[in-house]
């Protein structure tokens, strides 16, 4: 049995668990963007961790994902749409293997077949997140999503320092972090260590109860193990007779406390049927807080055994499928397609058609017009549609506004078209949405000055 792989499919499990939001899936809400379809993977990913040794189960969440993904686009989080993204690479180097094999890989075999698209996934993922932070908000303190990150942290443990300086020290730590890191990654004397500060830095975003950036961190996690030595699991053992015995009690300690889960969240819908309070939230903040840090001093232990390994597969073909989905994702805000879950997450950037406060890059190429097509909000009963717009300053794009009207058909508006004044006073007089397929990829965020000035995932 590969510990490689069990240790993998274990993580990537728990990870997709972790996102997994017990209340809402009882409460059948769509918000956090969790629908009925999450029910799919979860099923799966509970198989996964009943048997992590068996690559079906694996594949079949990642699966499940996919079609969770379709179901919930294009307001999928970053962290969710890359997990989508290494999923693929996992899928096609396991159709490569039934080619080449004649039949299904082990999991031995395909983590060696996929651990090299995946590293080289994950650290131009890492890329994107710094390039997108290099512009004039991420570095006004008054703005900067960084800076409010750590603000949310010092309100929430009163023992740790801030001030002015710190934040910029935050802000300057994280973009330094996103830009040498992936290089670090790479490189196979010091990939080991950047991914063991790489948990570390999402073991503190993992504390951040208020925004819940452990979504993210847990989903890093599984990709982060790759870049351990191949034989990283094996010398661990060598050196620690009982690593055996703690990945068997840490496996059924994330299956239980899952289920433990469910049952808080089944008995919070009983006592409290309006969700005002959810209890089960901290019960999961705190379960998944426990775990990750536990997690990290393993993840530590198994890289300092292993330090003085070079083994290392560069990984077949199919895989490679993963870094072109990261790439075409990435890119998306520079051609026009689109500007949000583009791996610019809590970034304060700005790329939009006729302005760019990033550092180096210009204004979006806008291939396809859809940016230039602006729509100003003037009146409306929609309150929150209001909020999105006229109260920011902000306008959409002809695009989004459809949408909008689509999915709110009963919403009368007044509003600005290249420079002529429309008004909607029923849904016979709605406009045609896009096309649906195409709904689900393109997807931008509101135009203007304040999009700077906000953290938005």
């Amino acid at each position: 049995m590969s510990t490689r792989y069990r240790v993998f499919a274990m993580l990537a499990a728990a990870a997709l668990l972790f996102r997994w939001e017990p209340g809402i899936f009882l409460n059948f809400s769509r918000n956090g963007n969790v629908t009925w379809s999450g029910w799919l993977p979860v099923f799966f990913a509970l198989g996964a961790l009943v048997r992590p040794s068996d690559v079906r189960w694996l594949l079949a969440m990642y699966a499940g994902i996919a079609v969770d993904v379709f179901v919930t686009a294009p307001a999928v989080p970053n962290h969710y749409l890359l997990t989508l993204c290494l999923g693929a690479g996992v899928w096609a180097a396991a159709i490569g293997g039934v080619y080449r094999l004649g039949r299904l890989p082990t999991g031995e075999e395909l983590i060696a077949d996929v651990a090299g698209p995946l590293r080289a996934a994950v650290a131009v993922f890492y890329l994107f997140t710094g390039v997108w932070k290099s512009n004039t908000g991420f570095v006004d303190p008054t703005w900067s999503c960084g800076a409010a990150s750590w603000a949310r942290l010092v309100a929430q443990f009163g023992f740790l320092p801030d001030g002015e300086g710190l934040r910029y020290g935050v802000m300057a730590f994280t973009l330094a972090l996103e830009y040498i890191g992936p290089v670090l990654l790479l490189v196979p004397t010091t990939r080991a260590a950047a991914a063991t500060v790489f948990v570390l830095f999402h073991g503190v975003l993992a504390l951040d109860l208020v925004q819940n950036y452990q979504n993210f961190s847990w989903a890093m996690v599984p990709a982060l193990t790759l870049f351990l030595p191949d034989d990283a699991w094996d010398r661990a053992a060598e050196r620690f007779p009982r690593l055996e015995v703690a990945l068997r009690y840490g496996q059924l300690n994330l299956l239980f406390g899952h289920l433990a889960l469910l049952v808080v969240a089944w008995f919070s819908r009983l006592t409290m049927p309006s969700f005002t309070v959810m209890p089960h939230q901290q019960v999961r903040w705190l379960v998944a807080v426990v775990c990750f840090w536990g997690l990290f001093g393993g993840f530590a232990m198994v890289a300092w055994a292993s330090r003085a390994s070079r083994a290392w597969v560069g990984g077949g073909a199919p895989g490679w499928l993963a870094v072109a989905m990261v790439l075409l994702n990435g890119v998306s805000p520079l051609i026009g397609l689109k500007n949000r879950n583009s791996w610019q997450m809590y970034s304060n950037v700005r790329i939009e058609a006729h302005a760019s406060n990033h550092w180096f890059l210009p204004p979006s190429l806008d291939v396809f017009g859809l940016q230039r097509d602006l729509v100003e909000v003037l009146e409306s009963d929609d309150r929150e549609l209001l909020l999105e717009t006229r109260e920011r300053g902000l306008q959409m794009t002809w695009w989004d506004f459809r949408v909008w009207l689509h999915e709110h058909p009963n919403t009368r508006v007044t509003y600005v078209r290249g420079g002529e004044r429309y008004q909607i006073r029923s849904p016979s007089e709605l406009p045609a949405p896009p096309p649906w397929l195409l709904r689900k990829v393109v997807w931008f965020r509101p135009v203007g000055e304040a999009v700077a000035r906000q953290c938005q995932w």
